[in-house]
């Protein structure tokens, strides 16, 4: 468990070092792509294989790769104000990312899985929208007539498929402890632009 959390440790910052030097367009873009080659690369060490661990890969593979395309084709960027913060919370959940390897087959409830998809889906269909409707904002069949901040929610309910995951599993607390530090970054000090 110990080479696991230095691996994680280790990816974490090294992104940074890329995303922050080469990539600070896209910094928004470096928490899932930490979840994605932390978990690309412990999966095969864990020992587990079951649908928890194959959902989290997915949505943030997913999160991802979409997230590259939708910065592509729309010039969209995806700047942060404070990058240390940000950095603190991908480093925190980039170590608890083993934890959840490692432990999903302990969990009680396995449909908690399901939910987590669909509310992936969601928040991804939100957040895609207010990217795809950010210029024509006025039209009255733009998403930004029924919800202020789509990319912020957006990113919530994408985000809010790791608490799901894990929220009947041992370490919970620690997850939704997690989360409740994403959402105050996110909207107390509103750091996505």
């Amino acid at each position: 468990m110990t080479i696991l959390l230095i691996t994680s440790f280790f990816i974490s910052c090294a992104l940074y070092i890329v995303f922050k030097r080469y990539y600070p367009r896209f910094m928004l873009l470096y928490m899932p792509a930490a979840i994605t080659m932390t978990s690309l690369v412990i999966y095969p060490f864990a020992g587990q294989g079951n649908f928890i661990n194959r959902a989290l890969i997915l949505t943030m593979t997913s999160m991802l790769l979409i997230g590259i395309i939708l910065a592509i084709n729309y010039q969209f960027s995806f700047t942060v104000r404070k990058t240390a913060e940000l950095f603190m919370l991908t480093l925190l959940i980039s170590l608890l990312i083993p934890l959840l390897l490692t432990s999903s087959s302990d969990t009680k409830y396995w449909s908690a899985a399901y939910l987590s998809i669909s509310v992936f889906i969601a928040g991804y269909i939100i957040f895609a929208l207010g990217i795809i409707d950010s210029s024509v904002k006025t039209s009255k069949y733009s998403i930004y007539r029924f919800i202020k901040h789509p990319v912020t929610y957006g990113i919530v309910l994408i985000y809010s498929t790791i608490v799901l995951l894990t929220l009947f599993m041992p370490y919970n607390y620690l997850y939704i402890i997690w989360f409740i530090y994403l959402l105050f970054y996110i909207f107390k000090r509103e750091q996505i632009k």
